[in-house]
């Protein structure tokens, strides 16, 4: 048998990622927010729940997608993309952009349009903050 020929030419070179505009937070508040967010709960009435904003960023595979009745954020499929042996889910939520990646063995019967529930491990979420300058 003849060898087979390479897909790709041997010096080839996957693509440079932009960098993201977000840096790791080591705190969720400077002392001054949360010096107000403590204000805010003591004057706010028991029966109100004052939260803080937060950007928070979680690795594609680490998201599970649950039925919409499960648990986790609420969110709709908006794309469906085919990867070999992943599919990625890019969605919606009102906290912002989703996507998540699943081996397509376990990739389930998803549709673009359907909502869903994604969960992750608290672990696995990682506080951001935009870079400043």
């Amino acid at each position: 048998q003849r060898p087979r020929q390479p897909k790709f030419a041997a010096d080839w070179q996957p693509p440079t990622a932009d960098p993201l505009p977000y840096s790791k937070q080591k705190y969720f508040f400077s002392a001054a927010e949360r010096s107000f967010y403590e204000t805010l709960k003591r004057l706010a009435p028991t029966e109100h729940t004052v939260f803080a904003k937060v950007r928070l960023a979680v690795r594609p595979e680490r998201v599970r997608m649950n039925a919409a009745q499960g648990e986790g954020v609420s969110a709709r499929i908006r794309d469906i993309v085919y990867r070999g042996s992943v599919t990625h889910y890019y969605m919606n939520s009102a906290g912002g952009p989703l996507l998540c990646y699943r081996q397509n063995a376990a990739a389930g019967d998803w549709s673009v349009g359907d909502d869903v529930r994604c969960a992750w491990d608290v672990e696995s979420g990682v506080l951001v903050a935009p870079e400043s300058g």
